[in-house]
């Protein structure tokens, strides 16, 4: 069994990713009290909606992996709470106007920025690992078998391509001049200004889409004055629109399982603290808590 802490873990992670949680929860015979309730994953459960009210969710059908198709699905009931249902499945969700019977996660207007990111990674370890250091045009004046020029080819790619044979020394024999590849050197595009600019807005607008100040992941911001209030400041404006109410979210889905089980706890997050506040004096103040 997981604990509370590591159940809470997943459920934070799911409202981050996904903007929604799950819970599959296990009633007793006369469906008066919860013995078990289970997280599940909201990327292995699909809707099922009421054919005469489709704002009505009846039920989610699991599967371990859709990719495959490899596993059983099984249908299990939405919670109602009049219902006679052993097993229910209870959901949290941040609605979107956007999205009819799903949700869409509070970072998606970055979404075009991650993969930017990842094209430009992997285009600039593709020029790294695929090109000829310095980039050339080799011209072969002699004729050849195709099986002739394969081998030539492949032998050139082995002791010349990628990143561990930049700088090496190329090095041909021939009988004669007539007989010596050409070769023509070409010169590459300098990326390099483009590359910078493109990673500067990447950086930038992922960080926005997430809500959060680039100066809290570390990275320097233009026209920052970079003085010490700007970090404890941007830090207060996310834990107060970001954190809290993610907290808000978590403390309620947890409270209303308590609620169905007659339980009179609550369940509280603590508060976010990286910076003691400071006195007229400059000393930190004492934090007390409620």
């Amino acid at each position: 069994e997981r604990s509370l802490s590591e159940v809470i873990d997943d459920l934070t992670l799911d409202l981050l990713v996904h903007n929604t949680m799950y819970l599959k929860i296990f009633w007793n015979e006369d469906k008066t009290k919860i013995l078990k309730a289970v997280r599940i994953a909201p990327a292995k459960l699909r809707i099922n909606t009421n054919k005469f009210n489709p704002d009505v969710v009846e039920s989610y059908t699991y599967n371990f992996d859709w990719a495959t198709g490899q596993y059983t699905n099984s249908e299990i009931p939405a919670f109602k709470a009049m219902s006679k249902n052993k097993v229910e499945i209870l959901r949290f969700i941040n609605k979107n106007p956007q999205a009819n019977f799903y949700t869409l996660p509070t970072w998606s207007s970055g979404s075009n920025w991650i993969r930017l990111d990842q094209s430009v990674s992997e285009f600039q370890k593709a020029s790294i690992d695929n090109g000829i250091n310095p980039a050339l045009v080799i011209k072969i004046p002699q004729d050849g078998t195709p099986e002739e020029k394969a081998i030539y080819m492949q032998k050139i790619k082995e002791q010349y391509q990628g990143s561990r044979n930049a700088g090496r020394t190329m090095i041909f024999f021939g009988n004669g001049l007539e007989q010596l590849p050409v070769l023509d050197v070409i010169q590459p595009a300098d990326l390099s200004k483009t590359f910078t600019n493109t990673s500067e807005s990447i950086q930038t607008n992922i960080c926005l889409a997430n809500q959060i100040d680039p100066l809290l992941v570390g990275l320097r911001v233009t026209g920052s004055l970079g003085n010490g209030t700007e970090l404890p400041i941007a830090f207060e404006v996310f834990n107060k629109s970001v954190i809290q109410p993610r907290q808000k979210d978590i403390e309620g889905f947890i409270n209303k399982v308590f609620r169905l089980n007659s339980l009179s706890a609550n369940f509280e997050l603590e508060n976010v603290i990286l910076f003691k506040p400071k006195d007229s004096t400059g000393e930190d103040k004492a934090i007390t808590k409620n």
